[in-house]
């Protein structure tokens, strides 16, 4: 039991709650040969050598398990109760029927592709850089497409925009892609999947689920997400013939001097692109504050540009992106702008604009230099 428990006990933390409406789901069970963890949307399954078929309080195995026992033996008592012996000590708690916990899904699983771990921790730093809102259940995962030409995802909450695309298959010996196939990766998932440590594990997929297979005949499954997510790429691939250039780190640099004198509610501050210059106004009207900072740009092609943006939405899009020099992308103030680098696409940050309605003027200005 102990060896299965050292496989299963990290991943089954981020699957169990502590308080659930089913109290059936705060137990792991033991039956069928494997120890099982779930909450409806995943369930965890890890070879065990224990033929029995029992449940167990997942907080007081946790409790055990952790103070790391040399042996550890379960005896099953009358009307569902268990004996816990570890080391010199022993304890007793209450069981449940292990008809109750939820089976497997019984479906046929097909083989999709063998990805690195490496791309499920950057898919999951774009959805934590994006979807985040828990009132838009449709958006809360990573959007991802799997073809010939390579791999992309998406992740939006309809302000922010984070579109990468990864190595192709042929260049990274742990990728591997058996066929075409597109799907919503849940925040959950990617969640219980960081607390794994390994280079590469399988994917298979059936109607409402995916299987991962992980080391030492362990699985994870995990409810698909929802189908209907947004069609990002008419937003994505919207006209934008204007671009300007500039570093990210000075930008940064300009958007954290700007923050603490904006709006607390709104962080609503004015960027102006003009002759090769960005300039930057925030304002909060209750503390009678305005803030203003520019910086030069590396190059400016098209018109001028006074547009709302939210400071602490464009700070999040900025610190996502992997590369120091960048464009950005627009039309006018009321389309989103977009941002790249300069020497490629692989990374598209879109980010929406505010509708400017507060006034700057009359207030008490600060300067970020004496």
């Amino acid at each position: 039991m102990l060896q299965a428990l050292h496989y299963f006990m990290p991943l089954a933390e981020a699957i169990v709650h502590r308080k659930w409406a089913l109290p059936i789901l705060s137990h792991i069970c033991v039956r069928n040969e494997h120890i099982y963890a779930s909450n409806l949307d995943s369930i965890l399954i890890t070879p065990v050598a224990d033929r029995r078929a029992y449940t167990l309080p997942f907080e007081l195995l946790k409790r055990i398990y952790y103070s790391h026992p040399k042996t550890l033996k379960i005896r099953l008592l009358k009307e569902r109760r268990l004996r816990l012996q570890f080391d010199k000590q022993q304890l007793e708690c209450q069981g449940k029927d292990p008809g109750d916990f939820p089976e497997l899904p019984e479906q046929r699983f097909r083989e999709i592709g063998r990805w690195p771990a490496a791309l499920l921790q950057s898919l999951l730093q774009q959805v934590c850089h994006c979807s985040r809102d828990g009132l838009k259940p449709n958006l809360q995962g990573v959007w991802f497409s799997q073809t010939g030409a390579g791999f992309g995802a998406c992740a939006t909450d309809a302000h922010t925009l984070d579109y990468r695309e990864y190595l192709p298959a042929d260049t990274e010996k742990n990728f591997k892609m058996y066929t075409d196939f597109t799907g919503v990766l849940p925040l959950g998932c990617l969640n219980i999947m960081s607390k794994i440590s390994l280079s590469w594990l399988s994917v298979g997929v059936s109607e409402r689920f995916f299987r991962f297979s992980l080391p030492h005949y362990s699985s994870l499954f995990v409810r698909r997400g929802e189908q209907n997510f947004p069609d990002f790429k008419a937003v994505l691939e919207g006209q934008r013939p204007h671009r300007a250039r500039l570093e990210r780190t000075v930008l940064l640099r300009a958007v954290a001097s700007a923050l603490p004198y904006s709006n607390p509610g709104t962080h609503l501050a004015i960027l102006t692109l003009r002759k090769g210059k960005l300039t930057l106004q925030s304002s909060d009207p209750e503390r009678k504050l305005s803030y203003q900072t520019s910086l030069t740009l590396g190059d400016q092609q098209g018109p001028e540009l006074r547009i709302g943006l939210n400071l602490k939405l464009l700070q999040r899009t900025l610190a996502s992106l992997p590369v120091e020099e960048l464009y950005w992308h627009y039309l006018d103030p009321g389309n989103a702008v977009l941002f790249t680098g300069v020497e490629g696409e692989q990374q598209r940050n879109l980010l929406m604009p505010v509708r400017l309605e507060e006034d700057f003027s009359g207030l008490k200005s600060v300067s970020a230099f004496p």
